[in-house]
Protein backbone atom coordinates (compact mmCIF):
# COMPACT_ATOMS: atom_id res chain seq x y z
CA UNK A 1 0.00 0.00 0.00
CA UNK A 2 1.59 3.34 -1.29
CA UNK A 3 1.87 5.84 1.89
CA UNK A 4 -1.19 8.30 0.76
CA UNK A 5 -3.51 5.54 -0.30
CA UNK A 6 -5.36 6.22 3.04
CA UNK A 7 -5.78 10.53 2.20
CA UNK A 8 -8.96 11.28 1.16
CA UNK A 9 -7.46 14.47 -0.46
CA UNK A 10 -8.04 14.85 -4.28
CA UNK A 11 -5.42 14.13 -6.54
CA UNK A 12 -5.25 18.16 -6.93
CA UNK A 13 -4.92 18.68 -3.21
CA UNK A 14 -2.09 15.36 -2.61
CA UNK A 15 -0.09 16.94 -5.54
CA UNK A 16 -0.34 20.24 -3.81
CA UNK A 17 0.45 19.04 -0.35
CA UNK A 18 3.48 17.59 -1.66
CA UNK A 19 4.51 20.98 -3.67
CA UNK A 20 4.60 22.34 -0.50
CA UNK A 21 6.57 19.82 1.18
CA UNK A 22 8.80 19.37 -1.97
CA UNK A 23 9.57 23.34 -1.38
CA UNK A 24 9.96 22.92 2.23
CA UNK A 25 12.28 20.58 1.75
CA UNK A 26 13.99 22.82 -0.90
CA UNK A 27 14.70 25.81 0.57
CA UNK A 28 14.12 25.68 4.06
CA UNK A 29 16.79 24.34 6.91
CA UNK A 30 13.88 23.18 8.59
CA UNK A 31 9.91 23.65 8.34
CA UNK A 32 6.62 22.34 9.70
CA UNK A 33 3.13 23.04 7.85
CA UNK A 34 -0.05 21.35 8.02
CA UNK A 35 -3.71 21.91 6.27
CA UNK A 36 -6.86 21.59 6.48
CA UNK A 37 -9.29 20.22 3.61
CA UNK A 38 -13.11 19.80 3.27
CA UNK A 39 -13.68 16.31 2.29
CA UNK A 40 -17.03 15.94 0.10
CA UNK A 41 -18.88 18.34 1.73
CA UNK A 42 -18.81 16.13 4.57
CA UNK A 43 -15.95 15.88 6.39
CA UNK A 44 -12.73 17.77 7.22
CA UNK A 45 -9.11 16.02 6.91
CA UNK A 46 -6.22 17.63 8.29
CA UNK A 47 -2.27 16.36 7.11
CA UNK A 48 0.97 17.73 8.29
CA UNK A 49 5.05 17.28 7.35
CA UNK A 50 8.03 18.50 8.63
CA UNK A 51 11.93 18.44 7.94
CA UNK A 52 14.85 19.93 9.47
CA UNK A 53 14.46 16.78 12.18
CA UNK A 54 11.64 16.52 15.15
CA UNK A 55 13.45 19.17 17.51
CA UNK A 56 13.54 22.33 14.75
CA UNK A 57 9.88 21.11 13.74
CA UNK A 58 8.83 21.31 18.16
CA UNK A 59 11.03 24.50 18.44
CA UNK A 60 8.93 25.81 15.50
CA UNK A 61 5.70 24.76 16.45
CA UNK A 62 6.48 26.19 19.92
CA UNK A 63 7.30 29.68 18.46
CA UNK A 64 4.28 30.25 16.07
CA UNK A 65 1.81 29.13 18.75
CA UNK A 66 3.36 31.64 21.15
CA UNK A 67 2.91 34.32 18.12
CA UNK A 68 -0.25 33.56 17.36
CA UNK A 69 -1.61 33.67 21.13
CA UNK A 70 -0.03 37.12 21.68
CA UNK A 71 -0.77 38.54 17.91
CA UNK A 72 -4.09 40.66 17.53
CA UNK A 73 -6.15 39.09 15.29
CA UNK A 74 -8.61 40.03 12.92
CA UNK A 75 -10.91 36.96 12.62
CA UNK A 76 -14.42 37.90 14.01
CA UNK A 77 -14.88 35.98 17.22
Amino acid sequence: MSEDEDWNFTEAQKAAFNQIEEIMREHFDAGVFRVLAEINDQQDESRGSYSGGKSNAIGLLQQQLHELLIKKTDDPL
